[in-house]
């Protein structure tokens, strides 16, 4: 039934009508006309069948026809034309689209369906055949889906299956198919940043093998495939176990200046040798002129053992992710109190959404990494103006892009200490129990099991406090700072905690009181930056503007450096050997936003001003965890 919307003008009194069913119903009769074989002016013939038709609606769905039959070709005049190169299948499909709208794409007829409509560029149903084929990837299907993106050039496909390829490989590559790649395909894959779900010797055996399929034709790639590998990713004793395969004892008969052209190939051949020291010098020499012994010196120069720097905890092999800054919940400008996820972009240097928290808008909850898994548990919410504290956990896989609940804390809490240490993640500090004025003073702690998804308490931290700082160094945990709130009291205090031991034991005090702040460990030191403590008369806030550094050999802390801008309610997070600035107020004035998210190296003790982002955050999250290096691949 038609549907009526009227509209009026101050100035001239009239009815707008428009019919919303209008496009249906000329569909309708178009079809009619069609069932009817009235009108048609073109004759289509494809396969040796001819198909009746309108040039109208031909040339209004396919930039193909219309360019027929507008342009002065010879066809304007034709009443039929003969389509070369289109199977009568396709055709019947892609007028039937034409005519209703609708088309039945299936295995037997996609790849007929995707010429024609490539063809004649009708766009809809080449992208409909597309997702058809994404959507039905398989190990048996996926090399002609590789064929077929190429072919016609369908990019979203080949990335799919580029990514299909790669996150199956184990079975891939013992496939029958996998060994008549080309050898640009296979470079193709191994350069495309998609994840693996197998270990890197893995597909390196898997390289030997498919060149001993052909090795004559491929010796010539075998440089250009071996850069692809990542060798640091491989250790010594991986790489002995296939050094003496016959595909690799072939692969160095027949290329063999193969080491020169692979620099990290052959220092990983070379690992042996470097690993044991060498006698450099030996002399004979008398300690004591007259004595009759003879003793013998031998100078050792010590080997410099090569380390594996791309293994990460959780991830079976790096190959594909890589280390980037995570920034999670808080408030924004736009969108006031915020479950999302962000992370920021290397290439673009801007923050870019990730997934959700899959619970109510919350702030104050905890975040640590484990496994490479991204951990969020408790925090607080609003309910009538009233803050609610809460136990319960969620923990993402970015390797998924899933969320999964975990067992909730034996209580509920905010502003307290999330830390991942060793196979445990302990919960220590917070509020409520932070401004219960009645409570020990003891701040309560519980650890959580991932193995077994439970949570028990262990030793508290003495002073009851929240808003503290923490890390962790092997399996001790350590936690400087905080603040008891019911009696304005900034703890200075360090403390380290031996789970072996379940005791924590107090380490020389911080320069300065500091809650709200950041504590990590690098190269063996750790470092607190950031927060803030109260003017002992007055009682306002005052801004910690030093970085300071904890010596465990001397038990003293030293002031290192000190911050570009001063930041309230922003976050500071380490990777690699840089901490990363992000957000909050500047010098604690609500109007004064920090748009830019600034490094400071560690190594060099400089800061460098980040990329501007469009949007200002405060009372955040913020860790650093590996991502897929093409996120959007599941999104």
């Amino acid at each position: 039934m038609d549907s009526v919307m009227s509209s009026y003008s101050d100035s001239e009194d009239y009815v707008r009508f428009e019919s919303v069913e209008h496009g249906k119903s000329v569909l309708a009769g178009i079809q009619n006309l069609r069932e009817m074989q009235q009108l048609f002016d073109v004759t289509l013939v494809a396969g040796g069948r001819e198909f009746p038709a309108h040039r109208v609606v031909l040339a209004s769905c396919s930039d193909y026809f219309r360019a027929m039959f507008t342009d002065g070709l010879r066809e304007c005049s034709e009443s039929r034309i003969s389509l070369i190169g289109l199977t009568a299948s396709g055709m019947e499909h892609l007028i039937n689209f034409a005519y209703n709208s609708t088309i039945n794409i299936d295995g037997d007829n996609v790849f007929d369906v995707l010429s024609g409509a490539t063809h004649v560029q009708i766009l809809p149903v080449i992208k409909a055949c597309e997702n058809y084929l994404i959507r039905h990837l398989a190990l048996d299907n996926s090399i002609s889906a590789a064929n077929v993106a190429e072919l016609y050039s369908l990019k979203n496909l080949q990335h799919h299956v580029l990514n299909f390829m790669c996150r199956n490989w184990a079975a891939f590559s013992v496939d029958g198919d996998f060994y008549e790649l080309t050898p640009q395909f296979l470079i193709m894959l191994l350069s495309c940043g998609y994840p693996v779900n197998c270990k890197e010797i893995d597909i390196f055996v898997s390289v030997l093998k498919w060149f001993s399929y052909s090795p004559s034709g491929r010796v010539s790639h075998m440089t250009s495939i071996l850069r692809c590998i990542i060798f640091d990713n491989i250790s010594w004793g991986e790489f002995s176990s296939v050094a003496n395969s016959k595909e690799w004892v072939e692969l160095l008969n027949t290329c063999p200046v193969l080491f020169d052209s692979v620099p990290t190939l052959s220092k990983l051949s070379r690992y042996k040798q470097l690993e044991e020291d060498t006698i450099i010098n030996v002399t004979n020499y008398s300690p004591a002129i007259k004595s009759s012994v003879s003793v013998t010196r031998i100078e050792v120069r010590q080997s410099f053992i090569p380390t594996i720097v791309c293994k990460v905890p959780g991830l079976i092999n790096s190959r594909g992710f890589h280390s980037a800054i995570i920034v999670a919940g808080g408030f924004s400008k736009e969108s006031g109190m915020t479950n999302n996820v962000l992370f920021l972009d290397s290439c673009t240097g801007s923050l870019k959404h990730l997934t959700k928290i899959p619970h109510i808008d919350q702030i104050n909850f905890g975040v640590a990494v484990y496994q490479n898994q991204l951990f969020v548990v408790g925090g607080c919410f609003n309910d009538h103006m009233q803050e609610i504290a809460h136990p319960f956990g969620f923990c993402y896989s970015p390797v998924s892009d899933k969320w999964i609940s975990i067992a909730p804390m034996l209580q509920e809490r905010c502003r307290f200490l999330l830390c991942a240490s060793d196979d445990r993640i302990y919960a220590i500090g917070g509020d409520p129990c932070a401004s219960d004025m009645n409570a020990e003073d003891v701040a309560p702690c519980e650890v959580y099991s991932p193995k077994v998804n439970k949570w028990k308490s262990v030793s508290p931290l003495p002073g009851n406090r929240s808003q503290l700082a923490g890390t962790s160094l092997g399996r001790c945990v350590l936690v400087s700072g905080g603040i008891l709130e019911c009696e304005e009291k900034v703890f200075h205090d360090f403390y380290q905690y031996d789970p072996r031991t379940d005791v924590w034991e107090k380490r020389a005090n911080m320069l300065t009181p500091r809650t709200d702040h950041s504590m990590f460990v690098w190269e063996e030191q750790v470092y607190v930056i950031g927060g803030w403590h109260l003017d002992p008369v007055t009682k306002r806030r005052i801004m910690a503007t030093t970085i300071d550094c904890y010596s465990f050999a001397t038990d003293s802390w030293e002031e290192v450096a000190s911050l570009n801008t001063v930041r309230t309610y922003g976050t500071y997070t380490l990777n690699r050997d840089s901490i990363y600035a992000i957000g909050g107020w500047s010098d604690g004035d609500l109007a004064q936003k920090c748009y830019t998210i600034d490094t400071f190296n560690l190594r060099f003790r400089t800061w460098v001003q980040g990329h501007e982002q469009k949007t200002a955050l405060w009372e955040h999250s913020s860790c650093s965890l590996y991502l897929p290096k093409i996120v959007s691949s599941y999104k």
